[in-house]
């Protein structure tokens, strides 16, 4: 009976031990199959101990006078840098690197920060390149051939062409000409010059020349003139009667008199 009893106590001292043992294995499988809350309820929460990650938009290339804000640049993206972190904050500030040489170009250089909520010092920084400018010449196409013409019997002719096509890549821009179809052209050779500039000063130019043959008197007129001559000078004579009836009559001096009438 001794034995028996003795036997008693040790199987008594096992079962603690065999609960705890199934209590330790629970924990393991909770923590990899993600058991119910109510099974882990006590266990504490890992440490954040790593920055966010923070994935800053592509630089940003548009015409001066776009808008810079993020809601058409991009925004920048984060997400926890490890286990026990919480969603991070994103934010950003602007240092400007230049300004011009135009209206409304500017170059930003754009630092986006991802900071976690519960330890400040936890964050990570990117950068991003916000560039408005205008380095494109605009493009003329279309550009009329040289062209050749008679004039007409007043030496000049009148000449018409299709204009070239003129286009921007930010919209906006000057066009100059020397002449416009419809024009009148004098003989000889003229050059035909369009230039167009943007508004950041690039500019293309297109030019044709316009030969206008001569179809018209390019000498000038003939004069005849009739032979010299010679002959004697005239006198007027004027006599009033007492009636006042008047009588003109021309006599040459070459003369050696002459009667009244």
């Amino acid at each position: 009976m001794i034995f028996m009893k003795k036997q008693q106590t040790q199987d008594l001292l096992k079962i603690p031990i065999f609960l705890l043992l199934i209590l330790l294995s629970l924990g393991s499988v909770q923590a990899q199959l993600k058991l119910p809350r109510f099974l882990t309820a006590g266990r504490a929460k890992a440490s954040c101990t790593h920055p966010p990650i923070i994935t800053c938009p592509p630089t940003f290339h548009a015409c001066p006078g776009v808008s810079t804000l993020p809601s058409n640049t991009g925004y920048a993206t984060a997400v926890p840098g490890g286990l026990g972190c919480n969603q991070p904050s994103v934010s950003y500030h602007d240092n400007i690197v230049s300004t011009g040489p135009c209206n409304g170009a500017i170059t930003i250089q754009r630092i986006w920060t991802a900071v976690d909520p519960q330890d400040p010092t936890l964050y990570t920084n990117c950068m991003q390149m916000v560039k408005l400018s205008d380095d494109t010449a605009p493009t003329i196409t279309n550009c009329p051939a040289d062209i050749t013409i008679a004039s007409n019997p007043d030496c000049y002719a009148t000449v018409y062409w299709n204009s070239p096509t003129v286009t921007d890549n930010c919209g906006n821009l000057f066009l100059n000409v020397t002449h416009v179809s419809g024009d009148r052209f004098q003989v000889g050779i003229t050059r035909v010059t369009y230039t167009a500039e943007d508004l950041c000063g690039n500019s293309s130019t297109c030019g044709f020349h316009i030969t206008v043959t001569g179809n018209c008197c390019d000498k000038p007129p003939i004069l005849s003139c009739p032979g010299d001559y010679s002959g004697c000078p005239e006198i007027l004579f004027l006599l009033k009667n007492r009636n006042s009836y008047s009588k003109t009559w021309k006599k040459h001096l070459c003369n050696t008199g002459f009667d009244l009438p």
